[in-house]
Order: structure tokens, then sequence, then C-alpha cells
């Protein structure tokens, strides 16, 4: 030990530091561990929210106390406004103060509200205390010192700050109590690890934006874009819900508008990768997380990862950003980003020879890489579009013209055809994927956790969704209509899994990487078609709805969901955003191609482009659970 704290010496030696029954035990933490945060004080409020659970307590039911306290405006001043919160979501609060620029073209800029530098921290302050002191100990006067330094005294039971500490040295903790040793820690460490995400629209968070739309009292009927269930012989138009401010030239006021960490990308808060940095935050009180983001809806491995690729295109040009996610990482960690600072795809573009690794890093190791790739390389949303999207004969060509508008041109296939697809390019694309991870970003595969898809049609008992339009009523052409497409979709789930394992097994030993499969069939009973919502929420009866609201013209109102109060986020039983849950929470609008804000495409576009068939929050945080065995056994952390 030490010789500068002979204190901690001297309670060895007589044996206090390690007997509670003379001694004391000290407590300590981290202060502020998931630095994508820029405010601690945010960061704190979710950790009580999370210790207040009982322990061990998981992502999931982290996310449904969050939804729930939420939803009773019951998470306190580090959040704001309560009715808001209410709303549009917890994250909603948390989402403007994050470590991600408003440009959406990098982290490493980022400061936090304390001026300490996002990445290449030095320091780190403690959060200490004496546990399971009686309240005579506690009420006398106590005086720590971390290696050499002193505190002011205070009262034995009051936690207290031990500032500048300096992350990967150990430091001694000791207390005296009225000038006498009490208790001592010696050797100790805080950790930081560097955390980094990729993938497609499952790991974006796409679906759940990290504040959802808002409604006013206003309707259209989208120039008749879809009639009324029921119409009878004289069919009426169906009356959509327009957002705050919106009209017959206006998308609506700004704030009315969903917001997310990335526009483009449709990235969000509650995404599965970012609540698995989050919780292992939470449950490892002494390392701290940087958590780097990437992943972007409808990305690929060739055009995503490793190649451009736009995700949406309707975004100001400053916040721009079509560069591979990889070149974007690199951007990050490198010393110097201006070789990544390319933002558009040139004429002619090849991974392997136009992005080169760092020639000196900001970041030294990148410590575990969460990947979810593979759903679009083999036409996941052709396979949706060819079961839920059934007008018949009338509307045919409306329904051609939905395949043409939703897929860009590409036309939907059947089951067997994206697992055949899935046979023949995973493998290849994988094995692009595991090179460039191990040239570029120095990360091999036993530092890569690839979650497997849910199940998104089982129920319980081994059943199926039947044929059904609840969760997608908000369009008459929407529906799953076919009597065997529950059954084939589970199928189908585990035969994708399957491949998608076997290409990985098939990479090299050094560069394969594990895969989180635990949640998998925890969907079963959570699928797409589920209603209803646990019991606990003020307003469960509309969390768990199905059914899009329905404007009577006769009484001048909505009936069942009333749109301008639509909370996004409440606990719910179904963990997949659904065509009308899109629509409510989501509700993308094509406002570069469709200068029309009431064209007829609208209220397709914002049903199904805004994470129709996406996991939920509450979805995407069983994943994190699934995914934090494999995080814990790569960075050598014990479970909490």
């Amino acid at each position: 030990m030490r010789a500068r704290l002979p204190l901690f010496a001297i309670m060895l030696a007589t044996g206090l530091a390690a007997s509670p029954a003379e001694g004391a035990d000290i407590e300590w933490r981290i202060a502020h561990r998931f630095r994508l945060f820029k405010s601690e004080q945010q960061f704190q409020a979710i950790e009580a929210v999370y210790r207040a659970l009982p322990q061990p307590a998981s992502a999931l039911a982290l996310e449904t106390e969050l939804e729930l306290r939420a939803a009773k405006k019951d998470l306190g001043p580090a959040f704001g406004d309560g009715v808001s919160l209410a709303r549009y979501g917890w994250a909603s609060a948390v989402a403007p103060q994050v470590c991600f620029q408003a440009g959406n073209k990098g982290h490493w800029p980022c400061r936090l509200d304390n001026g300490e530098q996002f990445l290449q921290p030095k320091t780190f302050d403690v959060l200490a205390r004496l546990k399971d002191i009686d309240a005579a100990s506690g009420a006398t006067t106590c005086r720590w010192t971390i290696d050499g330094r002193t505190l002011p005294p205070q009262r034995c039971d009051a936690q207290v700050r031990l500032r500048g500490v300096r992350f990967g040295q150990t430091f001694d903790l000791a207390a005296l109590r009225d000038g006498a040793p009490f208790a001592a820690l010696g050797g100790q460490q805080g950790r930081i690890v560097t955390i980094v995400g990729l993938g497609d629209s499952f790991s974006s968070g796409e679906g759940n934006p990290d504040r959802a739309a808002a409604f006013g009292v206003s309707t259209s009927d989208y120039n008749g874009s879809s009639r009324m269930p029921g119409g009878g012989l004289i069919p009426q138009h169906r009356a959509y819900p327009l957002r705050l401010g919106a009209g017959a030239d206006s998308f609506g006021a700004p704030r009315a508008r969903p917001q997310w960490l990335s526009a483009q990308c449709h990235r969000s808060l509650y995404s599965q990768q970012a609540k698995a940095a989050l919780q292992l935050a939470l449950e490892q009180p002494h390392v701290a997380v940087d958590f780097l983001g990437y992943a972007c809806t409808g990305a690929t491995v060739a055009e995503g990862l490793l190649g451009y690729a736009a995700a949406r295109d309707d975004v100001a040009a400053r916040y721009y950003d079509a560069s591979p996610q990889i070149m974007r990482v690199l951007r990050d960690i490198c010393a110097t980003p201006n070789g990544y600072a390319r933002y558009r795809q040139p004429a002619a573009f090849d991974w392997r020879r136009d992005i080169k690794p760092c020639a000196r890093r900001r970041v030294e190791t990148i410590d575990a890489l969460l990947l979810d790739i593979g759903g679009n390389d083999i036409g996941f949303a052709n396979v949706i579009a060819n079961e839920s999207v059934d007008a018949g004969a009338e509307f045919s060509p409306f329904r051609d013209w939905l395949y043409r508008l939703w897929l860009a041109q590409a036309k939907p296939i059947p089951f067997e055809q994206a697992e055949q697809n899935a046979r023949d390019r995973l493998p290849h694309a994988y094995a692009q994927l595991a090179e460039a991870f191990e040239r570029l970003l120095a990360v091999d595969g036993s530092r890569v956790v690839q979650t497997a898809y849910p199940q998104m049609t089982r129920l319980e008992n081994g059943a199926v969704c039947p044929p059904t339009t609840d969760g997608m009523d908000v369009h008459e052409i929407l529906g799953m209509r076919k009597a065997d497409t529950g059954a084939r979709a589970a199928l189908f789930v585990e035969r994708v899994n399957r491949i998608m394992a076997d290409a990985v097994a098939a990479l090299p030993p050094t560069r394969r990487w594990t895969i989180a499969t635990a949640h998998v069939e925890q969907f079963a009973g959570h699928a797409i078609c589920r209603s209803g919502a646990p019991q606990g929420d003020p307003d469960a009866a509309m969390a768990g709805d199905m059914h899009f609201p329905v404007y009577d013209f006769n009484a001048h109102r909505w009936r069942g969901i009333f749109p301008p109060a639509w909370a996004a986020y409440r606990p719910k039983n179904r963990w997949f955003v659904t065509p009308n849950d899109s629509f409510l929470t989501g509700h993308y609008m094509n406002t570069r191609q469709m200068v029309d804000p009431l064209d007829r495409a609208q209220p397709l576009i914002a049903a199904l482009l805004g994470g129709a068939f996406h996991p939920n929050a509450l979805g995407h945080a069983a994943i994190a659970d699934a995914v934090l065995p494999r995080l814990r056994a790569i960075l050598q952390l014990p479970p909490p």
C-alpha cells in the first residue's frame, strides 16, 4: 500500500477496515457514468429510478418504470414539464442535451455540462458514502481522504463528492470518525469503456422518436386517401388528424414534428443499443460508458455500413450525411477527422480503397461493438409489403403505386425468396464487414455482438396472429389478411436467424462475433397483433387500443383515441410499432418529393415510413437485456 496514505495501513493493521462491527463499509460510484448525456443531473435522475426498482433491475423493468412515471407526471425536476413528458415520452427531455452535435455529423466536438470533453476523459468524480451505519454513528462527524487529499468534515451518513480522480489509476479511500480511523478501501479504480453501435432500423430506434409528433384539432381526408371502415353504399372518406398548426399549405409547426437524435437516420435514445449501454452504466458503479451510436434506418452492409446511403433525403443541407457508418466512427475516434468529412457520395467509391484507418487515434480502443444488420440485405421490407398490403382488385392500381412509393421501385417478395436471399447474400456481406472491423477499427470478432431478429407474430402457447387489420386500420389497403401469414412469419424468423448464425460461424475464428438470441422467443405473447396494456397506467385503455381513431362527423369529436392527447410511450402488451402507432407517433411526412402536405400518399407514408413493424421502446429494452450478458462477458464485468 502506498505510504502517502498511512491511515489505510493503520486501519488494516487494526482490523477496522475489514470489520463492520468495529468500523464501517464504504460504497462508491462514478458520479456521471453515461456520458452521452451532457447532464449529470439527468443521469442521476434515471439512476434514482433504477435504484428504486427491485434489484437486479432489467432494462425492460427500467423502461416500463420510466414510462409509468412519465404517465403519472412523476419523474422530477430534472426532466422538466411533466405534462409534456406524459404525452411525448421521457426521452423528450433528455435528447436535446446529449453528445450528438446539431449537425448530426459527429460526437467528438461535444463537451459535457461541466466542461469536460466527451471523448478522451482524463478524470471523474467519485460519490462515496458509509453504508449500513447506525443512526448514532451517522450523526457524528467524519473526515474523508482520497490519496492524501482531505475533505472538509461532515456528518458520517452524508454522501461525499471526491473530485478529479484519474481513470485507470488506483486510489485509496478512507474516513475518520471524530478523528479516529473508521473505514477504508484500497486499490480502487474507475474504468471508462467505449461502446460503438452500428446497424439498420432495428437498432437505430426507428418508430420511436425521442419526442413524438404533436397533433392539433384540425382534420383532413388527404384528398380521399382512404374510406372509412363500413362506409356502406356511399363511402365516406376517413378523416385524419393533422399535426399541430398543419393545413392545406403547411406541414405544421416545427415543434409538432417528431424529434430524433438523427432525423436522417431515425436514431433515438429508445434504441436497443443506447439502452444496453445505459443499462451497463447504471448497473456497474465503477464503470463510465462512452456510447457512440451510428445505426441508420434502411442500412445494408454495402449501402449504409461500408458504402454511402442517404436513408432520408428530406433533411436540411447542414444535417445531411450519407457517409458510411464505419466512416462516421473513424470521424469520431481519429485524432484528425477531416479525412472522413465527406458527407455526399463521390462519383466512384470503394471502401477498401477510399477509407483508411486512423493515422493517430483520439480513442485508442473500441471496447465493444453492438451490431444489428441483415434485414434490409435480404429484403425484409419487401416481405412485409407482400404480407400486409392487400387492396383487392378494385384498388390494385393504388396498391401497386404504394409498392413503388414505399419500396422505391422494389417488388414485394414472398418469405421463400427472402430466405434464399439470406443464404446468397449474408455470408459474403458479413465477411466483408468483419474484415472492415479488423482493418479499419482494429476490432476483432471477440468484441462484436450481433442481435438476432425477434418473433413478430407469435402469441402465447404456440398460437400466432390471426388474419387481422387490428393496428393497421389507418388505411383500407393495409392489414394481414392471409390466413397463413402469422405461422409463416414465425417460421421465417427462425430460419433467417439460423442462416444468420451459420454465416457468422463461417467467419475466420478471429473475426467471428457472437449473436444475442435470448430475446427472440421472449417476444412471444407481445406480437404485433397483441392488444391491451399492463396494470398501473392511469390511461391503460388508450395505451392498449389497437384501433385508429375515428372522427364522428355528427358529434364533431373523435371516438377512441383522442389524437391531441395521444401518449406514445405508455406500457403496452405489444412490443412492436403498428402502422397505427407509426402514424400517431413517428408521423413521417415526405416534405421533399411531395410538397403538397395533403397529398393522398401522406397518410400511408406516415403509417409505413415512420417505423411500422419495428420494436417499440419496450421491445428495444427486451433486446437490450439479451445483449447485456454478452456485453458484460466482452468487457469482463460481473452481473449486477
